[in-house]
C-alpha cells in the first residue's frame, strides 16, 4: 500500500505525490479485516501496537509483510521524503470503514454477526466456538480461514460545519477526520504556537489561533525568534454505550539524522492519574473485564479526557507530525462474546479482550513554514 516506488517501478516524484494526495487524502486505518495503524515490528516501543492484526494476505496463506503496509510507518517515511526530496506522498488523514459484504457493518463486539455472511455467519463458522462435529481431520475448531482474525470495526468521523453532503465532503478533503474501531468516540486535536493563550476549550478561539487535525502548523509568531514548541489541545469523549476512556495519547513522528523516528506520549489519564514524566505512561487504572460474563469495570475510566500539551523534545529544525490516539478500558472481544453466549470457554488461541480506540488525522510541522 505504501511502497517507495510507483506501480511501474519508477521512483516516487513530486508529481506523483501531488496526484496521490489529491486523489487519496485519507487512509482507512481500521476495518473488519483488522487495523493498520502500526505493527510491533515497526513500533517495538508501542505497547498497543499489537491490535487486531491480520497476519495473512487476503485470499492467501502467505504471511503479511509489515514494512510498507502500515499507516504510521508511511507517515514517517513521508516526513523523510519531505525533508530530503521536498515532497510527501503519504500526508494523509485517518478514517475507518466496515468492509462487510452483508449490507451493514458489525461495529459492536457484543453484536458481531459476520463479514461475508454465508461462510462466517455463525460462531462455529468463524472459529470462535468449537464445532458440533469435528472436521474431517479431527479439528475441534473451524480452520483454513482468516475469519478468526477479523474485527468488529470501524467507523469514520468528520468535524464538519453542518450535516450536509458538501460540508462533510469538504471536511474529508481537508482531512479534518477521525477513525474509531466501532464505538462512537469523538476525538479532536488542535495545534499552534499561540494556543497556550486559549482558555479552556473555546472552539472558535482554537480555530482562530491554531489549526485542526489534518492541517499544517502555522508559523511561529515573528517576534518569537526561539520558536518555542507548539501547543496542542487534545480531547476525547466516550461513547456512552461503550466502556469509559482509559488514556489519551499523542503519537509523534519526526526526522532525525535522515531517518524517521516515533514516540507515543500518554498525555491524559483517567481516574485522577498523571503520566510518569520519564516513561510518559499513565499508571494502570485498575480497569478489568470478566471474560466469563463480559462485565467490565463501571467505576474506572473517564467520560471525557482533555489536555493542553507541549512537546518536551521539540526540535524546530526537524519535520514532524502529531496525532491523537484515545483508548477505552478493556472489554470483551467479539469471539469471547460468542463463547459466553454458547456457554463454552473462550478459545485460547484468540485474544479474549480488546481496547477499543480512536485516532485523529495528524497535524504536520515543517521547518521554515
Amino acid at each position: 500500500m505504501f511502497d517507495n516506488k510507483q506501480t511501474d517501478g519508477s521512483p516516487l516524484s513530486a508529481l506523483y505525490a501531488e496526484q496521490r494526495m489529491r486523489n487519496e487524502p485519507l487512509v482507512e486505518v481500521t476495518q473488519v479485516k483488522g487495523t493498520s495503524e502500526t505493527h510491533p515490528l515497526l513500533s517495538p516501543n508501542d505497547e498497543w501496537a499489537d491490535f487486531e492484526l491480520m497476519e495473512v494476505r487476503i485470499a492467501s496463506v502467505l504471511p503479511s509483510k509489515a514494512p510498507g503496509s502500515y499507516a504510521r510507518e508511511a507517515l514517517r517515511n513521508g516526513l523523510v521524503m519531505q525533508a530530503t526530496q521536498g515532497f510527501n506522498p503519504f500526508k494523509f488523514g485517518m478514517v475507518a470503514a466496515s468492509d462487510t459484504h452483508v449490507g451493514a457493518g458489525s461495529f459492536d463486539e457484543s453484536n458481531y454477526w459476520s463479514k461475508v455472511g454465508f461462510v462466517d455467519g455463525t460462531a462455529e463458522l468463524r472459529g470462535s466456538v468449537p464445532l458440533k462435529t469435528p472436521g474431517p481431520s479431527g479439528n475441534v475448531y473451524a480452520s483454513g480461514s482468516s475469519f478468526k482474525s477479523w474485527a468488529a470495526s470501524g467507523l469514520a468521523g468528520v468535524w464538519a460545519e453542518s450535516n450536509t453532503r458538501d460540508s462533510i465532503y469538504e471536511a474529508f478533503r481537508r482531512k479534518e477526520t477521525f477513525a474509531t474501531t466501532g464505538p462512537r468516540i469523538r476525538v479532536r486535536l488542535f495545534g499552534g504556537f499561540g494556543l497556550d493563550q486559549v482558555s479552556g476549550g473555546d472552539i472558535a478561539d482554537l480555530y482562530a489561533k491554531g489549526v485542526p487535525q489534518g492541517s499544517d502548523l502555522p508559523p511561529a509568531p515573528a517576534a518569537d525568534e526561539t520558536r518555542h514548541a507548539p501547543v496542542f489541545h487534545a480531547s476525547a469523549i466516550r461513547d456512552s454505550a461503550s466502556a469509559p476512556l482509559q488514556r489519551l495519547q499523542i503519537v509523534k513522528g519526526w526526522v532525525e539524522n535522515g531517518e524517521g523516528r516515533e514516540q507515543v506520549f500518554d498525555v491524559a489519564c483517567a481516574d485522577g492519574l498523571a503520566p510518569d514524566p520519564n516513561s510518559h505512561r499513565c499508571p494502570d487504572n485498575g480497569a478489568t473485564v470478566d471474560i466469563t460474563t463480559c462485565a467490565f469495570s463501571g467505576d474506572k475510566g473517564a467520560a471525557e479526557l482533555n489536555v493542553v500539551w507541549q512537546d518536551p523534545a521539540f526540535d524546530p529544525a526537524a519535520h514532524a507530525f502529531y496525532y491523537v490516539r484515545a483508548l477505552e478500558n478493556p472489554t470483551c472481544r467479539w469471539s469471547t462474546w460468542d463463547a459466553v453466549r454458547a456457554g463454552v470457554a473462550p478459545r485460547e488461541s484468540l485474544k479474549a479482550t480488546v481496547q477499543e480506540r480512536a485516532w485523529t488525522s495528524p497535524i504536520w510541522y515543517s521547518p521554515g513554514t
